[in-house]
């Protein structure tokens, strides 16, 4: 008995593919995955958005990494890279984080500059 290639053996071997590995992948990922899915289809319909969409996920989850890096430092003084030193402004510090940051000098010019600016945009009103 001959058996011959089909595209319906063909479809089913890829869908049954396809469904072992989103199973693989974790509950977390779910939703990332389907926006890096959508991604790739719209990458050459909306090429500015899906760039402008790229571009935000990555600064919040560099955002959300540097939180984190303050968060569980123990030490008095925490050292930051010159990006992480730049993505001080998308973190809302309390100000015993301030202090721990003020040990290194970059840091700590970063600090008053962004100090000051959010000081001029407060008196400045709505």
């Amino acid at each position: 008995m001959r058996i011959f290639y089909t595209p319906l053996l063909s479809s089913n071997v890829v869908i049954r593919t396809i469904f072992q590995l989103f199973s693989a992948i974790k509950p977390e990922f779910v939703n990332l995955f389907k926006e890096l899915c959508d991604e790739q289809v719209l990458a050459n319909i909306e090429s500015e958005a899906v760039k402008s969409r790229k571009k935000q996920r990555k600064l919040d989850f560099e955002v959300s990494e540097l939180r984190l890096k303050i968060a569980t430092s123990a030490g008095k003084n925490i050292v930051l890279s010159n990006r992480e030193i730049r993505l001080l402004r998308h973190v809302e510090l309390t100000e015993d984080d301030k202090e721990r940051l003020r040990g290194s000098h970059k840091v700590a010019k970063k600090l008053e500059k962004l100090d000051g600016r959010y000081n001029t945009l407060s008196r400045a009103g709505p």
